[in-house]
């Protein structure tokens, strides 16, 4: 199953059962992108949150949102200058959100 169809059913989902759907896509795109970070030699750090290149919008609508995390991450672990990194999110409106990757 492709993520864009993934999140299309967890969106229905959401709404059939009413559960908040932003706060449920901000965990599961923020474990998706943690566990990448740590998989490609980048360590989770708080603090790692005072720089950041343009933020990746995030949503039900958008189809590209994980290749562009992965693409983000994959060059910061090829930047030796760059070893940690945070990933957090903004809510910019109703199901949608910017996902933000701080690196140090």
């Amino acid at each position: 199953m492709a993520a864009s169809d993934m999140m299309s059913a967890l969106m229905e989902l959401c709404q059939e059962k009413h559960i908040d759907q932003l706060y449920l896509i901000d965990r599961l795109e923020q474990s998706l992108a943690k566990s990448y970070a740590e998989s490609v030699g980048l360590t989770l750090n708080s603090e790692a949150v005072y720089c950041w290149d343009n933020p990746i919008a995030a949503g039900s609508q958008c189809k590209y949102t994980e290749r562009d995390i992965k693409g983000y991450l994959s060059r910061y672990a090829k930047d030796p200058d760059i070893t940690d990194v945070w990933i957090w999110y903004e809510q910019t409106g109703t199901g949608s959100f910017e996902v933000y990757i701080g690196y140090a």
